[in-house]
């Protein structure tokens, strides 16, 4: 957006520099009578400069202007040269502004994948651990991960979005992931095994994305969350607490959306 700028202001001061070169300075006669004639135009972009709002609009206004000025003791009409200078600056910011847009948006995609990876990382660490996860140290640092990337996707489409959403769903599926950790152990034990499965599942498919960030959740990972759901999940015999399967379900339930949106749950699971 500020290379684009540069170049839209660039241009207007050429085509003003255009307009003096041969339609007022031919009437100039006298030096006092040049200061007037410019004073317009310097009076404008000097109070322009003057504000940070509109600094960049000035400057490279001012720029594209003066540059193209054929200023010298005598007036010239030589229209090649001064044509060529000025459209010799407009072709090279904008050549400057494509060059500026383009690696900007490379920055941006790498910047996107890896922080993609480290959630991929931290996801598949998070399926195979054995301990007890953090809910609010996962969605600290998700959260942190996706202020990181709002600001240099938001202007961005296809790509930038795809990563956005992307985030999203990491974070989805991690408090899922920290969710059943933390449940698992009050399961039974079919249940824990079939919450085990989903979760060397997960671990394995994290893994592969640390590598390919265009793969896929596998028809092997769907049925390991379908066969979970498909469980009875009540406290093991003596042990007096809540109920988990409510909160186990609903993590399965948010594992399914978020990692297979396009299938259809009651299908799967009839």
């Amino acid at each position: 957006p500020v290379m684009g700028v540069v170049f839209k202001t660039s241009c207007y001061g050429f085509i003003l520099s255009i307009i003096y070169n041969f339609g007022v300075f031919p009437a100039i006669t006298s030096f006092p009578i040049l200061l007037l004639s410019l004073a317009p135009v310097f009076l404008v972009t000097g109070a322009l400069m003057a504000r940070p709002k509109t600094f960049l609009h000035g400057t490279s206004f001012t720029l594209g202007f003066v540059g193209s000025l054929a200023l010298s003791d005598s007036w010239h009409d030589d229209f090649t040269k001064i044509a060529n200078m000025g459209l010799a600056t407009v072709v090279g910011v904008g050549i400057a502004a494509v060059w500026s847009s383009l690696n900007a948006s490379l920055i941006e995609m790498n910047t996107g994948e890896r922080l993609l990876k480290a959630s991929a990382a931290e996801l598949a660490d998070h399926s195979r651990a054995s301990r007890r996860g953090d809910m609010q140290v996962w969605f600290s640092r998700m959260l942190d991960r996706l202020t990181l990337l709002s600001p240099r996707l938001s202007g961005e489409g296809g790509d930038g979005s795809a990563i956005e959403k992307a985030a999203i769903s990491d974070l989805c599926a991690g408090a899922a992931i920290v969710e059943l950790q933390n449940l698992r152990s009050d399961a039974p034990s079919a249940g824990q095994a079939a919450l085990d499965n989903v979760l060397n599942q997960l671990s394995a498919y994290y893994k592969r994305r640390q590598k390919h960030m265009t793969v896929e959740p596998d028809a092997a990972l769907q049925k390991a969350i379908d066969n979970a759901l498909s469980q009875r999940f009540e406290p093991p015999a003596g042990r007096q607490t809540d109920d988990p399967s409510c909160p186990i379900r609903i993590s399965l339930v948010g594992l399914r959306r978020s990692l297979f949106p396009q299938d259809s749950l009651m299908e799967s699971t009839a």
